[in-house]
């Protein structure tokens, strides 16, 4: 007769997920994942199959919990503007909750080596497409007169920008510099 699970799925899920977006797949081990999820080994195995499997879930967590319901909720629309961008951006000017590690999981992950997992990219490449989709509705807004080709470079230049900005804020660069750095990013598009 299997055992039952005395913890939620969610819950360790969260944990492990802040444990990697600390340490990175390679940064944390599985008996390191244990202990931070307050869970055996075996749970770990039991549950997520292994540390691999257990990344990809806490990525994809992560993906739908901060981002669509977090942090990426000023870009969810179609009538997007600079405002919205500010407003997005402005996030990164502060410093985090201490709950959470500094940066964003998924630009870790893409600096990080993650063996190729075509699971891992799928998720990353979901991140950019969002990202992506939501700064040409900005420029196409303020420049509704512009090409395709035009909207296309600078929502790629913004891009660009974003991740060294969240490089920045995960370093614990905020503050001053970091409104002159959404400043400008603002100002790509005026």
């Amino acid at each position: 007769m299997p055992r039952t699970k005395d913890y939620s799925e969610q819950v360790v899920l969260e944990k492990a997920m802040i444990a990697f977006w600390a340490g990175g797949l390679k940064g944390v081990t599985t008996r390191e994942l244990a202990k931070v999820m307050g869970i055996n080994q075996y749970s770990v195995y039991a549950s997520f199959e292994n540390k691999q499997e257990l990344f990809v879930k806490a990525l994809e967590y992560y993906y739908n919990k901060f981002l669509l319901q977090g942090m990426g909720r000023p870009l969810l629309g179609e009538d997007l503007g600079i405002k919205d961008l500010e407003i997005f951006l402005k996030q990164f000017s502060v410093a985090q909750k201490k709950e959470y590690p500094r940066g964003c999981f998924i630009c870790n992950t893409m600096i990080d080596e993650t063996d190729g997992d075509q699971r891992v990219q799928k998720i990353i490449d979901q991140y950019r497409t969002f990202i992506l989709s939501a700064f040409r509705k900005i420029v196409k807004t303020h420049h509704p007169e512009e090409n395709k080709e035009y909207i296309e470079k600078k929502s790629q230049i913004l891009y660009g920008a974003l991740l060294g900005l969240i490089i920045q804020n995960r370093q614990g660069i905020h503050g001053k510099t970091t409104k002159n750095y959404i400043e400008e990013m603002i100002n790509i598009i005026r």
